[in-house]
């Protein structure tokens, strides 16, 4: 897969070749900019919501407009938090799928199947997501395609804390780096490998999760991708948290917040937001923890990413909770089990709990963990923290919201 220059795409006004203006905004989107990549497009597209002018396009045309406009508003819906972005993105690119099919190119199928697939991962529905990867992955045959594909399998793996899956996907697409030149795509490959170590912990996997880091940091700079090498420090953050040097931790959080707020990308720098708030909990700082969280919540209640809203407002809670107000925090745990109810239910995902929050000792502070992490909660008086994943059925939610209650309740929250 060769690299491809995104400065040589940086005007495309007077272009009237369509399938020249989706090279061009495919090399932007590609680089991180969204915004240089929509106005690449010119007069195919008006914005979000509006579906591109592809009449009278030849049929290879008008399917790689779709594609590339689906995908684009995906992320310009993620980045600026615009709601039903992602379902509108959904619906052109399962049209250029279906169009690509029906000219026989099952590598542009296979590379519009994981941006599909992608758009399901930011709605939170996994299962979806892992479907249309397994069919890329059947579909694509050259190295850059397969590697994206197997990348964003082990995006999703990682995300529903299947460690050892995620980190056999990535050996799996380790013979394919040294076919790929794109540097986007191979600092995504370190990236995430970096992700991988680092959760599965200990001191020699936090080095090869820095080790990781560094590479995916060089090929971001290659690229002059800023998102996503700002995405490394939001992970450099996480990780020097977890070892308990926070300054160091706020230092990188602080550098990849300025890059999300610079680039207007105001999802990202709420994530962002979300872990400085964490350590800030770890800090004993539960003022500014919550006063963080709030601003989090506040630019992710906006979109789609539902699963990402639910973890601010648990992180929000847990603040809360430090701070005595447990009315509060009960009614913020709610709502984040609500959020995580309304995509468990839609899309059959597991749920986990909310954590039990209870009056913390004071002597075994440390890092708010996630969800994922089915690990003993030392900030909490009450262990474990996390109860066991459980599957949904409509008919069950009433009992389970009734145990939620019932927990809070038992610690101390009513």
């Amino acid at each position: 897969m060769e690299s491809q220059n995104p400065t040589e795409f940086k005007t495309t006004r007077g272009v009237q070749d369509p399938g020249a203006k989706c090279r061009a905004a495919k090399a932007l989107a590609s680089s991180g900019d969204y915004e240089a990549a929509r106005e690449a497009l010119g007069d195919l597209w008006g914005g979000i919501g509006q579906r591109p002018d592809i009449d009278g396009l030849p049929p290879r045309d008008q399917a790689e407009v779709l594609l590339r406009v689906g995908a684009l508003s995906g992320w310009l819906g993620s980045s600026s938090q615009v709601p039903g972005a992602q379902g509108f993105a959904k619906d052109l690119i399962s049209e250029s799928i279906r169009a690509f099919e029906e000219l026989g190119d099952l590598e542009k199928v296979a590379e519009a199947q994981s941006d599909l697939a992608l758009c399901y991962w930011r709605e939170g529905a996994m299962d979806e997501a892992r479907v249309w990867l397994g069919l890329a992955l059947s579909n694509a045959t050259k190295p850059g395609n397969l590697l994206r594909v197997l990348v964003i399998t082990a995006i999703i793996e990682l995300k529903s804390s299947r460690l050892d899956e995620a980190l056999k996907l990535l050996d799996q697409a380790a013979p394919l780096v040294e076919e790929v030149e794109d540097d986007a795509t191979l600092g995504c490959y370190h990236m995430e490998r970096a992700f991988v170590f680092n959760r599965l912990g200990g001191a020699d996997n936090f080095d090869r999760a820095l080790l990781e880091n560094t590479a995916a940091s060089i090929h971001f700079e290659k690229a002059n991708h800023r998102r996503y090498y700002a995405r490394v420090e939001n992970n450099m953050g996480s990780m020097f948290q977890g070892l308990g040097r926070f300054e160091e931790a706020l230092e990188h959080l602080e550098r990849a917040r300025h890059t999300f707020v610079a680039l207007g990308d105001i999802g990202t720098a709420a994530q962002v937001n979300d872990t400085r708030a964490r350590v800030f909990i770890a800090q004993q700082r539960y003022v500014d923890a919550e006063k963080i969280a709030f601003a989090a919540v506040s630019e992710l209640e906006k979109g789609d990413e539902q699963s990402l809203l639910a973890e601010a407002l648990e992180t929000q809670a847990v603040a809360l909770a430090r701070m005595g107000r447990f009315q509060s925090a009960q009614g913020i745990l709610k709502r984040a089990a609500q959020r995580y109810f309304s995509q468990s239910l839609k899309r059959s995902r597991v749920f986990s709990l909310p954590p039990r929050l209870s009056r913390c000792t004071g002597k075994q502070m440390s890092a708010y963990p996630r969800p994922w992490t089915r690990q003993p909660c030392p900030v909490c008086v009450l262990v474990p923290a996390w109860a066991p994943p459980m599957p949904l059925r409509p008919e069950g939610k009433p009992r389970v919201v009734a145990r939620l209650r019932s927990r809070c309740t038992s610690a101390r929250l009513s």
